[in-house]
C-alpha cells in the first residue's frame, strides 16, 4: 500500500490540510511491520517541524490526544513513529479511510487536529471500497517480530528462550531493543551504550537529549544522555551510573523498552542476567 499526503481544501478548516489517499509514491508509507507512517518530503519541509520531536495528534472536538514521535533520518525521510500505531488502533482506521490532517496554531506544543472521514462516507480516488483493517492480519503473538538487536548480539538456547517469554510478558507496541553487555558497555573507562542502526532509524529522535531509564519496580529513573551523530545513537554520560546501581556485568542482557510519553523520552530497561541463561 503507498499513500502520500496532500493538500486540499475543506470548509471550516483554517491553516495547512492534508489527506492521505491511495496514490502511488516513491516510497512505502508502512515501514517496519506497520510501525511508522512515512510522511512526503514536500509536505514535511512545508508545514513539518525541522526537528526530532513528539508531536500532539487529536480529535475537531480536542476531546483525546495521541503523541507520536516525529522523526527526521539522516537519509532525508519523514515519519510518524512511536504512538501513530496506538492512533491507528484506537480510531480503527481502515482501508479507504481518509485522514485530514490540520496543523493547529497557538498551541504549546507542535499540534494537528485529524479529521477523519470513514470511507463508507467519503471515497477518495483510487481507493476501492474494503472494510479492511490497516494493519495486517492478525495473527498470535510472535515474540521474534518484536525484537531488534544490537550489533553483536545474537540470539540462541536458553537466552533465546529468555529473551522471547520476556518480550511475550511485556507485549510492546514497538519492538524491544536487546543489546548483551561488553566490556564497552560496563568496565571501560567511560562506559556507554550503542543502538543498532535499523533500531536508531525508526524508532529514536535524531537530536541530543536526555533518557530517563526505568526499571520494574523502582519509582524513580535514571538520567542518561543521548547522543546523536550521522546515522549513530548510543547513550552516554549517565549510563554509567545505571550500570553502577544495576549491577550490570559482561554478559548480562538488557532489553529496552519504549515508554509513550509526549514530553520525555523514557526507557524500561528488563534485565537477564548472565547466569539465568549459562
Amino acid at each position: 500500500m503507498h499513500i502520500r499526503w496532500k493538500s486540499t481544501k475543506l470548509n471550516k478548516i483554517s491553516g495547512p490540510r492534508f489527506h492521505y489517499m491511495s496514490k502511488p509514491c516513491p516510497v512505502p508509507v508502512w515501514l517496519m511491520d506497520f510501525w511508522s507512517y512515512l510522511i512526503c518530503k514536500d509536505d514535511a519541509i512545508k508545514h513539518l517541524p525541522r526537528k526530532d520531536e513528539f508531536i500532539t495528534l487529536c480529535h475537531a472536538s480536542h476531546s483525546k490526544t495521541w503523541g507520536a514521535h516525529y522523526n527526521i533520518n539522516a537519509d532525508d525521510t519523514y515519519h510518524l513513529s512511536a504512538g501513530w500505531l496506538r492512533f491507528v488502533d484506537d480510531n480503527q482506521l481502515q482501508k479507504g479511510d481518509t485522514c485530514v490532517f490540520e496543523v493547529l496554531k497557538r498551541q504549546r506544543s507542535f499540534t494537528m487536529a485529524v479529521h477523519l472521514l470513514k470511507a463508507s462516507h467519503h471515497q477518495p480516488p483510487g481507493f476501492p471500497t474494503s472494510s479492511n483493517s490497516l494493519r495486517p492480519e492478525v495473527k498470535s503473538f510472535r515474540p521474534e517480530d518484536k525484537v531488534r538487536l544490537s550489533r553483536f548480539t545474537t540470539l540462541e538456547g536458553l537466552l533465546k528462550t529468555k529473551v522471547y517469554e520476556k518480550v511475550e510478558a511485556i507485549k510492546p507496541e514497538i519492538p524491544v531493543f536487546v543489546s548483551i553487555m561488553m566490556k564497552t558497555n560496563v568496565s571501560s573507562r567511560t562506559p556507554s551504550l550503542a543502538f543498532s542502526l535499523d533500531y536508531a532509524k525508526y524508532f529514536l529522535p535524531g537530536e541530543n537529549q536526555i533518557f530517563r531509564l526505568h526499571r520494574p519496580g523502582e519509582s524513580a529513573p535514571w538520567k542518561a544522555e543521548f547522543r546523536s551523530f550521522g546515522s549513530r545513537r548510543w547513550l552516554v554520560k549517565g549510563w554509567e551510573q545505571f550500570v553502577i546501581d544495576n549491577e550490570l556485568e559482561l554478559d548480562d542482557v538488557c532489553l529496552f523498552e519504549r515508554i509513550e510519553n509526549k514530553k520525555k523520552l523514557r526507557m524500561m530497561v528488563h534485565i537477564i542476567r548472565k547466569e539465568e541463561y549459562c
